[in-house]
Order: C-alpha cells, then structure tokens, then sequence
C-alpha cells in the first residue's frame, strides 16, 4: 500500500476506446498519478473487486458494452468517479 506526502493517486480509466485510455494515461503518467486501464466496465469493476483500496479515481465511459458507464458509477459507489462521454457529434 502507498504511503507518504509523495504518494500518487491511481486513476483506474474504463473505456472501450483505447485512443481514449492511451490520452488519459500520457496526460496523467508519470506525473500526476499512476493509471490502470480497463476495455470494458466488466473488466474495470473486476479491477475494482481485486483493487479497490488502492484505487483513487475512476474516470468511466457512459456507453460501453457488457457494462455501460451507469451501472459500473452506481457499482463504484465509494469511489470518486467521473462519468465520460467522448461523442464527437459534428454540426450539419
């Protein structure tokens, strides 16, 4: 377990994109907090059972398959969790 005034937040990052997850982890690595990713809310709350205690953060997509956004927030509870919709809808 971490300790200590230098101890980074871990961020678990659940998306079925992995262009996303990829951002995510270059925007918070090495720096700013240790990253875990998950392609899917089913293996992200898997990642939440094994590792909850050491985990800070989930930032989680809203639509996803097998578990979507929703579902894995009300599941992660105790969590601080960011709900993510990434859509790039474009103006016709």
């Amino acid at each position: 377990m971490k300790t200590g005034l230098d101890r980074r937040p871990t961020v678990l990052v659940i998306d079925d994109e992995r262009l996303v997850r990829q951002v995510v982890r270059r925007a918070l690595e090495p720096d700013i907090a240790v990253v875990l990713e998950a392609v899917d809310g089913e293996e992200g709350l898997s990642l939440l059972d094994r590792d909850q205690t050491s985990i800070d953060l989930v930032v989680i997509d809203f639509k996803m398959p097998k578990i979507d956004g929703g579902t894995g927030h009300r599941r992660a509870d105790s969590l601080p969790t960011r709900l993510a919709d990434h859509r790039h809808d474009r103006a016709r």
